[in-house]
């Protein structure tokens, strides 16, 4: 099986000029929409490579990235993807475990998803074009598919990557050189250095950051050509202990990846090294992503030359019969064993089916700790949402708003404090007003326009709905490239918000249009809603805000509770539900700790609120919360 990795390596340059006149437009809105947010990057094998450097070039911008196995990606617990966003490559697109992973990304509803592959008619292909708001980055590589080890769509889809990262003005370096300066400076030397280490049965690959993702492909490949052993250790990691194995096993030998950021640190590091431990330097002149290609070409072609001094075809090792079954595997997260059907009615909205729950027994436990931590804690305080949690009920959810509020009050009969977030501005301080009694007003504070303004309900002053505009709003209204995208919509421009209906643009859809039209801008308002209305705000509008004041209203020892609706990132109540006790009556976020959907199947909305409401035992100056159902 395979191709002759020679044949592969010679075709290095016809596939770089491909991947650098390739459209990386899905990929490059993914980067701009995903900026700000974690990244999980995930890949296996040779794609394990791309989703290292597609972490470098996330880190790169100052926000949280990580490189995930497919199985890593799947036994993480507590995973929240809502504030997250999720990358996945794979070049084939048809193995089981990249499959499951993209399952597992799609039901958990990531800020921004996006799949990578050199085969746009995959499995994984047409399950990404299918998915609710993912994008598809594929094209077909000129030389089809690789041998035995990632090669050419390993390059392309790296390419892609940096490609994407500057075209979205998240890359701090310029555009991408042409082949021949990425790799020529050391072209013909891999054999010279294979010579160097002929003998060796273990490597110590050294990296700094940049140089990272050359060490992983070095590990993946001399490995799974069953070449040589490696360790890959970043350059002062080695320093705290690992090189004791070169001095207690003879045979091995390092390869020093240097970029121009570790040069120095690189040359002290191999001064210190005896002269009999056998060494390479794979060294290159370009620094950040460019650097990275380079180090890569070079890692490739040291493989290749190391394999041929051992009479090894990288491309075609042989595979031992067992490996096909291996391959094949499928991982099947732990049963949910004995939960109750509340239980699992939870486990699906949260998760969206509980064979997505998975690990199903660790979610269980999640959704059990909470239900006893909840049922534990004595509250002094709730923050409610207003709009479809308190109010908002039509029909036969009229009396159920009613019942609501009857138990509000009685809360704040009993000396308990109450805060309500609302999207609306002074419409729902008045409605308050009409339900509850006067002399609760000045104890009741109201977040108005998504907690851009917060007062209490007996100030009618309150929210000032005819001053300026805030900066922050004027910014994002003098956005020209967004005025196509809004024309079908209807505008309603407030002191505090900006409100869109109709016209079908999403909020996430705004968002990411907003982050790659004017970055600054994107990053002083939020873009909340995942149903109904999309409204701008300030980012300094802050539900947990509202729930600190709450927490200085409580006695010692007391907890505030939240209640809300839209829990899942870019929903109204998402910051809001957040808050380590908090229930949602609607949409629940992923993250296993909280924002819990404990309801009944069919019941949701103020009706939810209403049931909540209903199992509460009130005491004097406190309350507890009921169980599930």
């Amino acid at each position: 099986m395979g191709k002759p990795y020679a044949d592969e390596m010679d075709a290095m340059r016809g596939t770089y000029e491909w991947a650098m006149s390739s459209d990386v437009g899905p990929l490059a809105g993914f980067a701009a929409a995903a900026a700000g947010s974690p990244l999980y990057a995930v890949g296996i094998g040779g794609s394990l490579t791309a989703a290292t450097l597609a972490a470098a070039l996330h880190h790169d911008t100052g926000s949280a990235a990580e490189a995930l196995t497919p199985l890593a990606f799947l036994d993480r617990e507590r995973l929240d993807c809502s504030a997250a966003s999720v990358l996945l490559f794979t070049a084939g697109g048809a193995n089981v475990d990249m499959l499951a992973a993209l399952d597992r990304a799609v039901a958990l509803r990531p800020a921004a998803l996006c799949l990578v592959s050199t085969s746009p008619r995959s499995r994984a292909a047409r399950a990404a074009s299918r998915a609710r708001g993912a994008r598809l980055q594929a094209d077909r590589a000129p030389t089809g598919r690789d041998g035995f080890l990632a090669t050419n769509s390993l390059l392309a889809m790296s390419v892609w990557a940096c490609r994407a990262y500057g075209e979205a003005g998240l890359s701090c370096c310029g555009g991408l050189p042409g082949f021949g300066s990425l790799a020529g400076e050391a072209a013909g030397r891999g054999a010279a250095r294979a010579a160097a280490l002929r003998g060796c049965s273990n490597l110590a690959v050294l990296h700094d950051a940049w140089g990272k993702i050359a060490a992983v492909d070095i590990e993946s490949k001399m490995v799974e050509g069953g070449m040589v052993g490696v360790q890959a250790a970043d350059y002062r990691n080695f320093a705290h202990g690992r090189y004791n194995w070169l001095d207690k096993r003879p045979g091995s030998g390092v390869v020093c990846l240097v970029s121009p950021g570790c040069e120095r640190l690189a040359s002290d590091t191999m001064e210190a090294v005896p002269d009999k431990v056998p060494s390479v330097r794979i060294r290159t002149h370009l620094d950040g992503p460019a650097g990275s290609l380079a180090l890569l070409v070079e890692a490739m072609r040291l493989v290749g030359a190391f394999g041929k001094g051992m009479g090894v075809d990288p491309g075609r090792p042989g595979v031992a019969a067992y490996g096909r079954r291996l391959y094949w595997l499928r991982y099947r997260p732990p049963p949910l064993g004995n939960a109750t059907a509340a239980e699992r009615a939870a486990l699906c909205r949260k998760f969206g089916t509980d064979r997505e729950a998975g690990p199903g027994a660790r979610r269980l436990g999640d959704l059990r700790r909470f239900v006893d931590r909840l049922g534990r804690q004595k509250f002094g305080g709730i923050v409610l949402g207003y709009d479809g949690t308190l109010a908002g009920a039509r029909g036969p959810q009229r009396a159920a708003g009613a019942e609501a509020k009857r138990i509000l009050i009685a809360l704040l009969s009993s000396g308990i404090a109450a805060c309500v977030y609302t999207r609306q501005g002074r419409a729902a301080g008045a409605a308050l007003r009409r339900s509850i009694p006067k002399e609760y007003w000045d104890r009741t504070l109201v977040g108005y326009f998504n907690g851009a303004e917060v007062g209490p309900l007996g100030d009618a002053g309150v929210p000032d709905e005819s001053g300026p505009v805030d900066p922050a709003l004027a910014e994002f209204l003098s956005v020209r490239a967004l005025e196509g995208a809004l024309a079908g919509a209807a505008r309603t421009v407030l002191p505090r918000q900006v409100t869109y209906e109709g016209g079908g643009l999403s909020a996430a859809d705004l968002a990411e249009r907003l982050a790659a039209a004017d970055p600054a801008a994107a990053r002083k308002v939020k873009i909340l809603g995942s149903a109904g209305p999309v409204d701008v705000v300030a980012a300094t509008a802050s539900g947990p805000a509202l729930v600190r004041r709450a927490r200085h209203a409580v006695g010692a020892g007391l907890r505030v509770l939240c209640m809300g609706c839209e829990g899942r990132r870019p929903g109204r109540d998402h910051e809001l539900l957040s808050h380590p006790y908090s229930l949602s009556v609607c949409e629940a976020s992923g993250d296993g700790r909280t924002c819990w959907n404990l309801l009944p199947p069919g019941v949701s909305g103020v009706a939810g609120a209403a049931r909540y409401m209903m199992g509460f035992r009130i005491g004097r100056g406190h309350f507890r919360v009921g169980g599930a159902g």
